[in-house]
């Protein structure tokens, strides 16, 4: 009776007496979570939409008065903070499209740091650098999304002004998107909290710390990676790297032919390139 005894004292707990969460408990609860945040990210918006509608019947109201008006704008400027953070969250939970389309990603690159150059100031140069003709099977608005991401994280980083760089390369296994800046860089554990969603280091700017999570879950999506390189005080560079399944032999031909790409500046502001805070 005393072996006994000291047998079922040394056991562990039984499995039925401990609760174990299991793969399907836990997909439910992602599932519960996101339809959650979905329902607040539109009930917010609503909500948005019915102030800033009302704050601008307020402004024709009070027009000549300075200081109501600064106030005014100061509320406006706040929603327009919340109806990023609503975008940020709708984007961070819906489900992404699948990969349905062979795209250039040469056309992206060059559409995308046109349209950016259009939406941010002028003490950064933005420059991009084109590869030979490289197609993927990817969602291309999402590719636009996350290098919009990238440059406009590269800005955040720069409130001195510097120098952002987009290159397109590849070899014989992935294509690379990269983003090159002159800010002030991140050390290890920046960069760890920088992939963490809500955590932002810009305190000045409009950032909710939602831009890499979402660029990253789009390279996964995409079966690529999201790199980083960075140094305190000399810049960072972020590179998405792309499955490539282009063929060794057409590539090499096809660089022989056109020689090698040459940098370009953005054209929407000039022959001297688009400038870029």
């Amino acid at each position: 009776m005393s072996e006994d005894k000291k047998r079922l004292n040394t056991e562990p707990p039984a499995q039925s007496e401990v609760s174990h969460p299991t793969p399907s408990d836990e997909n439910l609860g992602s599932l519960a979570f996101r339809e959650v945040t979905l329902g607040i990210a539109h009930d917010l918006n609503n909500a948005l939409c019915a102030s800033v509608a009302h704050l601008h019947s307020l402004e024709r109201l009070i027009c000549g008065d300075e200081k109501m008006e600064k106030r005014l704008h100061a509320a406006l400027s706040g929603c327009e903070h919340a109806a990023y953070l609503t975008k940020s969250l709708l984007d961070h939970s819906k489900d992404l499209q699948p990969l349905t389309s062979t795209i250039s990603l040469n056309d992206i690159t060059q559409k995308t740091c046109e349209f950016v150059s259009s939406l941010i100031p002028e003490n950064v140069s933005l420059t991009y650098r084109l590869d030979i003709p490289v197609s993927l099977v990817a969602n291309p608005s999402q590719v636009q999304q996350a290098l919009t991401n990238l440059i406009l994280n590269g800005v955040r980083a720069m409130p001195e002004g510097g120098e952002i760089r987009v290159l397109v390369s590849h070899n014989a296994q992935h294509a690379f998107l990269s983003v090159e800046d002159t800010g002030c860089g991140m050390d290890e554990s920046e960069i760890k909290k920088a992939l963490q969603p809500f955590n932002t280091t810009w305190k000045e700017s409009k950032g909710y710390g939602l831009g890499l999570p979402m660029v990253r879950r789009i390279i996964k999506h995409h079966r690529g990676e999201l790199e980083i390189q960075s140094t305190k005080g000399t810049g960072t560079t972020m590179t998405l790297r792309f499955p490539y399944p282009g063929e060794v032999t057409k590539v090499i031909e096809l660089q022989e032919e056109e020689g090698s790409p040459e940098e370009r500046p953005c054209s929407l502001r000039g022959d001297s390139g688009s400038t870029i805070e």
